[in-house]
């Protein structure tokens, strides 16, 4: 479907709901390993492009329209549970592809979520915002202002393995104040509570600092946060036991260009630099020590979507 004309929004959304089916069936299609590594990049980066669209302007809009909070925080679950379906299937994919095993039955849980999620959303979101056809084209245009600005910056993925145990290696990433020691680009970090986290950074010679919100924090397997203020931008951390004394962990990020493009592109090629560095000398860090220098075994189970919003959490 061509969108270079206004198009509203209930059609770019069920565009790319069919879009991320096409994808998934090519993929099952298709027999080349170098094909079959594209298409599924393609198909997480489709789902990763939507699933930040609905919630940073489609949730949002539904909720000024008396949509309920119930309706909308199980959107949120929805989406949170493939993101997070999203990090296993890279854990699992691996460049050596040692983890295969539960690849497909991951790709298998992925679409059976999206199927409940498309079919619930079409259902009971996508008649409200049909209801008002000029707030339906207003929305449309602003959903492609934004996917353009998420299309032209990917989101970044790293992954590593640690000669450690998955226990020591998630304790110590849970002790953020903690980076700066052995992190050159991180300045300062201050744990405001069990949710909330301070960081300031220099990337690029630039300084950069936000609140990160932690909305999911499953010890040994997940911390999934949003930033509250400056560049907006979500990520996750992942973790996978390969042995008792092997883990493997993938960072992923989505950052939202802020000013000129050039400039954004240059941050975010240096980001990419940057985090695979950063993730070499955590592991070192970790296997230096033998252990971790701390813990928090907390557990926090929330959604991606803005606690703020109207009725969400009530």
């Amino acid at each position: 479907m061509d969108f270079s004309a206004k198009a509203k929004a209930t059609e770019m959304l069920r565009e790319d709901h069919r879009k991320v089916r096409e994808l998934y069936d090519r993929f099952l299609a298709a027999q080349d390993p170098g094909a079959r590594d594209n298409l599924l990049e393609d198909f997480c980066r489709q789902l990763e492009t939507h699933t930040r669209l609905e919630e940073c302007l489609v949730y949002p809009e539904l909720a000024k329209d008396g949509l309920a909070g119930s309706a909308i925080g199980e959107f949120g679950r929805q989406h949170g549970e493939v993101k997070a379906l999203i990090s296993d299937l890279r854990l699992a994919h691996g460049e050596d592809r040692g983890l295969a095993s539960g690849f497909d039955g991951i790709l298998v849980r992925i679409m059976a979520s999206l199927q409940l999620h498309v079919a619930e959303e079409e259902a009971v979101a996508f008649p409200v915002l049909a209801a008002d056809p000029a707030r339906d084209e207003a929305l449309g245009e602003a959903l492609a202002g934004r996917r353009l600005k998420l299309e032209v910056f990917h989101p970044i993925h790293k992954w590593i393995d640690v000669a450690a145990p998955v226990r020591t290696v998630y304790n110590q990433w849970t002790q953020f104040e903690a980076f700066p020691a052995f992190l050159d680009d991180v300045k300062e970090v201050r744990q405001l509570d069990d949710a909330h986290v301070r960081w300031r950074v220099e990337v690029g010679g630039k300084e950069l600092q936000w609140t990160a919100e932690i909305y999911e924090q499953i010890p040994d397997r997940r911390i999934a946060w949003s930033s509250l203020d400056g560049a907006p931008h979500t990520g996750s951390v992942s973790f996978r036991p390969l042995a008792a004394d092997s883990t493997r962990m993938l960072v992923e990020l989505t950052y939202e260009p802020q000013g000129l493009v050039e400039d954004l592109g240059a941050l975010l090629g240096v980001l990419s630099l940057r985090l695979s560095t950063e993730l070499t000398r955590f592991r070192d860090f970790i296997e230096s020590r033998g252990r971790e220098s701390g813990g928090w075994r907390g557990r926090i189970e929330g959604n991606p979507i803005d606690p703020q919003l109207p009725g969400i959490g009530s």
